[in-house]
């Protein structure tokens, strides 16, 4: 239980989730138009980190970066405003887990083409590698992370009707990845649309809790007030 009787102020709410809700929107259209821009990548097989590379990179390569700096406002700002817990604590380490691998998955570009030859290492670069190693801890974290959080919704009164709509946005993100990873295992031609999938889900997740972090600036939360649920 926290034993501060400080209420967060709504203006200090509001501004963690406009400032996120916006990043998320920006990486959404900056998403679709490089489909546009760059029409000669395969749908189906292009990782969406390969449209960060090429003349228009610079445009998805900022949206990678403003997409893990939102995931690190909204995870200050649901620390601030969800009442502690155990789920809660979980959530929050993976959410920053990551964001900031898709701020270095933002600094260190892909190697191109994809796919490579093989998956060893030595098919890599030094900073193709570090790219791949970040984007994949941080999309293996997303979904343990949306999961622990909808559950430290559920414990908070405040939280409790958004809980359910959160857990199955939750579920579906670790169904898709479960299935990018088993359809790419069986034909890495699928590699892309398998991930892209899974992409429009985590930033769906992201989007609704920031929204709803949005409306509960209406209703001050006293974190001293809350409960001890460890």
């Amino acid at each position: 239980m926290m034993d501060t009787g400080q209420t967060v102020s709504p203006k200090v709410v509001a501004f963690h989730s406009v400032i996120a809700a916006v990043g998320i929107m920006y990486v959404l259209v900056a998403a679709v138009i490089v489909h546009f821009l760059q029409p000669d990548l395969p749908l189906l097989s292009s990782p969406i980190s390969q449209y960060a590379v090429g003349p228009y990179g610079v445009l998805f390569a900022i949206a990678l970066l403003v997409w893990g700096i939102a995931s690190l406002i909204l995870a200050i700002g649901l620390y601030r405003n969800v009442c502690p817990s155990r789920p809660l604590r979980v959530g929050i380490f993976l959410l920053v887990v990551f964001g900031t691998g898709l701020i270095i998955a933002s600094i260190f570009p892909m190697d191109v083409p994809f796919p490579p030859k093989n998956f060893f290492p030595e098919s890599f670069t030094a900073i193709g590698l570090t790219h791949i190693l970040s984007a994949t801890i941080s999309s293996v974290c997303f979904p343990f992370s949306a999961l622990f959080l909808s559950m430290s919704f559920q414990k908070d009164e405040r939280w409790k009707l958004f809980q359910p709509l959160a857990h199955i946005v939750a579920l579906s993100t670790l169904g898709a990845l479960a299935s990018f990873f088993i359809i790419s295992g069986v034909d890495i031609r699928f590699f892309g649309i398998g991930q892209k999938i899974f992409a429009a889900l985590v930033l769906l997740w992201l989007l609704l809790t920031t929204v709803r972090l949005f409306e509960y600036r209406k209703f001050p939360h006293n974190r001293g007030a809350c409960v001890a649920l460890d």
